[in-house]
């Protein structure tokens, strides 16, 4: 009917991929703060684009969250701000997950800088390599190895971390931040992070 094979062997219990390792870049503290800290007053593309990459750094929220975020996501509980989001998991999740976060101050300050609040997302592809741009300007270069799976088969290099690091990223810069920084357990950081 309709072409389509008829081969259900996927939905066998013995049918699995098998996962692969991979290597998840993140910034230190102090790399977040050389960012944070660093003059693009003279370039509004790059500015933009750090901003919206601290946005999820300080929430550790994906792409596909924080690329939507409006004044609407801001509420108060005793007069301390707070983020809340329906964070999106992906299309095999059942249902999405309610996070409430905490606007740290230097979540806050960037969002004085925007009228709507947020600075305007571009692109996934557009953040991801104009980010790699960003961190190289600010020099976020050490020396890093990254395991990688191409076309099925792993690959292993080293080379400066700015050219691995992506919009998601900042989601794992946040996580980091929490464990190693903050000794925030991990089951808590599970909670916060909607997983």
């Amino acid at each position: 009917i309709n072409d389509y094979h008829d081969n259900a062997g996927y939905l066998a219990k013995a049918f699995k991929v098998s996962r692969v390792k991979t290597t998840s870049h993140f910034l230190t503290y102090e790399d977040l703060k050389k960012l944070a800290e660093y003059d693009l007053s003279e370039n509004g593309r790059l500015g933009r684009v750090r901003d919206l990459w601290l946005v999820s750094a300080y929430t550790g929220l994906r792409y596909s969250d924080f690329s939507i975020l409006s004044t609407d996501n801001i509420t108060y509980k005793d007069g301390t701000p707070l983020l809340e989001i329906t964070t999106y998991k992906g299309h095999s999740t059942k249902s999405d997950t309610r996070v409430i976060i905490p606007i740290l101050p230097e979540l806050l300050a960037i969002l004085e800088k925007y009228e709507s609040g947020f600075p305007k997302a571009y692109s996934s592809q557009k953040m991801n390599n104009y980010v790699k741009e960003l961190l190289e300007l600010v020099q976020i270069n050490r020396i890093v190895e990254d395991k990688s799976n191409k076309a099925g088969r792993m690959q292993t290099e080293q080379g400066p971390l700015y050219k691995y690091i992506t919009n998601h990223s900042g989601r794992y810069t946040f996580i980091n931040m929490l464990v190693n920084e903050f000794q925030i357990p991990i089951d808590n950081v599970a909670t916060i992070t909607g997983q």
